[in-house]
């Protein structure tokens, strides 16, 4: 029986106006620029929990990566959008990234703490508990998503969502 190649394990996320995808080895983004031209830069990724073998483990290896692929992310989304503002003459700041990425985490924290409240004031314990909360942040959920729909750029960030699934999907399958 023949060996085959160790998987690439490739994963990615839609950025703005491109996509990032992402092996665990190297990361390429690929952004359209206003006036049409594909802009792309490739960068190797070195994950810290290859350099020590004390977190190697899985559980701290798990914690590691899920950080290391949250920095990633934002690193793409930073680049994508000072490549996406290019032409308008805006960059922005470190700062600008880093309290968009807070307000990011407060709504966030929405889907959280809101459910968690009105699941305490039942009384309930266990499974009723689970329940109230599961259905409350459903219905969260799901005014997210009408909300959303209303904002006609988020079309545009899901067809770039579905292109990094294309992109991944096209070159497992050998169509590089």
């Amino acid at each position: 029986m023949e060996d085959k190649d160790k998987s690439l394990v490739l994963g990615g996320q839609a950025v703005i106006e491109g996509v990032m995808i992402r092996s665990r080895s190297h990361m390429i983004i690929s952004v359209r620029k206003p006036n049409g031209v594909i802009h792309t830069i490739s960068e190797k990724i070195d994950p810290i929990s290859e350099k020590y073998r004390l977190l190697q483990l899985p559980f701290i290896r798990g914690i590691l990566a899920m950080f290391e692929t949250l920095f990633l992310g934002f690193k793409s989304l930073f680049h994508s959008a000072n490549i996406a503002l290019e032409e308008e003459g805006v960059k922005l700041s470190y700062k600008e990234i880093v309290l968009t990425i807070g307000m990011i985490l407060a709504v966030s924290s929405f889907f959280i703490v809101i459910p968690l409240s009105l699941a305490a004031l039942f009384t309930a314990t266990g499974l009723i508990f689970n329940l109230v909360e599961g259905v409350v942040r459903l219905i969260f959920f799901l005014m997210f998503l009408k909300v959303v729909s209303f904002w006609s750029e988020y079309e545009r960030v899901l067809q770039y969502h579905g292109a990094e699934h294309k992109a991944i999907n096209a070159y497992e399958a050998g169509a590089s």
